[in-house]
């Protein structure tokens, strides 16, 4: 009983202190003038998975399997033997998106390796992201790089103008080749595993080439532009194994980059069972169910951009494998009538 009672009380002040940080992160405070021009175009930055998208992008700290290589490259590092992942999603209900993931770790090493292809599009225009990952583990950091290889371009889609003046078609072909992009990341865990600090910096000297052409010859062009890098610090507390905290925070670096704060919570229901009368059991269910939600926004703006997320992960356990099914659904409150089902399977 004395055990129990300390158990609680350890719990309260981590769980007050993420409480109030997500009350101050739904607050309609706005300090600025509604910008929009950080909006993301081309390669926009999105929640991958379906783990991730459950706790509304927080996982900088705390991503799982493939996931790593979309939100932080150290935690690649954690790749126990080998594993392939493919997650589709429906962007607001107007993108469909392909993830398609795997990672190795080198036996008898603390090294590992990932590979992802990242696809999102239609006939009319479609792009696409190949990225190379590499981590490592010393005592209580982690060190992780990848590499990004981007290219899109626009297919046989789309409807024809012919200029009335000039008898030529006006529909636009354009393609465009990145051959850099970076992204570097860190985790820490000097006090343990239960508290996880990680940076990661994104699309460090990320450039996109672009060229574009029509058959009437009005928008005939090369020219490039440079990604603008983005700083994420995460934060994972883990009082026990059956809940997990989240939370990152994205200050902005450029000046038309909103600050963004995401929390989420992960819940595994069966790891509360007690250790000394379901061990056996415990061992065979304890991830087969876990219960996720998630919160963001943008801070000290009027367009806050926010969005509740939910999400259901299941797994099960053989002799040579783990499957798991991971779902979420988004509700992003600026497109209020399109919310997002995400599939995942690894």
């Amino acid at each position: 009983m004395k055990n129990y009672k300390v158990r609680i009380i350890r719990l309260r002040l981590p769980l007050l202190l993420f409480l109030l940080e997500l009350c101050f992160s739904i607050s309609p405070i706005s300090l600025f003038a509604e910008d929009l021009s950080w909006q993301a175009g081309a390669f926009a930055p999105v929640a991958l998975g379906a783990r991730g998208p459950a706790l509304a992008g927080a996982q900088a700290a705390s991503a799982q399997g493939m996931e790593a290589l979309a939100y932080n490259p150290a935690l690649v590092s954690n790749t126990a033997n080998w594993e392939l992942g493919y997650t589709y999603s429906n962007l607001y209900g107007l993108l469909p998106y392909h993830f398609t993931g795997a990672q190795y770790a080198l036996p008898k090493t603390p090294y590992s390796f990932g590979l992802a292809w990242i696809q999102n599009g239609d006939d009319i225009y479609s792009e696409n992201e190949l990225r190379f990952a590499g981590a490592t583990k010393w005592h209580w950091i982690q060190a992780g790089l990848s590499y990004k290889l981007r290219f899109a371009g626009t297919g046989s889609g789309g409807t024809d103008f012919i200029d009335p003046e000039l008898g030529l078609n006006r529909k636009v072909s354009a393609s465009a080749l990145g051959l850099s992009g970076f992204d570097l990341g860190l985790v820490l865990s000097p006090l343990g595993e239960r508290y996880l600090l990680a940076l990661v910096m994104r699309d460090l000297g990320s450039y996109i080439s672009w060229d574009s052409h029509n058959q009437a010859g009005t928008t005939e062009g090369s020219y490039g532009e440079f990604i603008s890098p983005q700083l994420v610090v995460g934060f994972r507390f883990k009082p026990d194994k059956f809940l997990e905290f989240n939370s990152d925070i994205r200050p902005p670096l450029v000046s038309d980059q909103p600050s963004n704060l995401a929390n989420g919570i992960e819940i595994l229901p069966f790891e509360s069972l007690s250790d000394s009368k379901f061990k056996t059991v415990k061992s065979y269910i304890h991830d087969v169910l876990a219960l996720r939600m998630g919160y963001s926004r943008n801070l000290f703006t009027r367009d806050a951009n926010h969005q509740l997320n939910f999400g259901l992960g299941f797994s099960g356990h053989f002799p040579q494998a783990t499957l798991s099914l991971d779902l979420a659904y988004t509700i992003p409150f600026v497109f209020q009538d399109q919310n997002t089902l995400q599939i995942g399977f690894r």
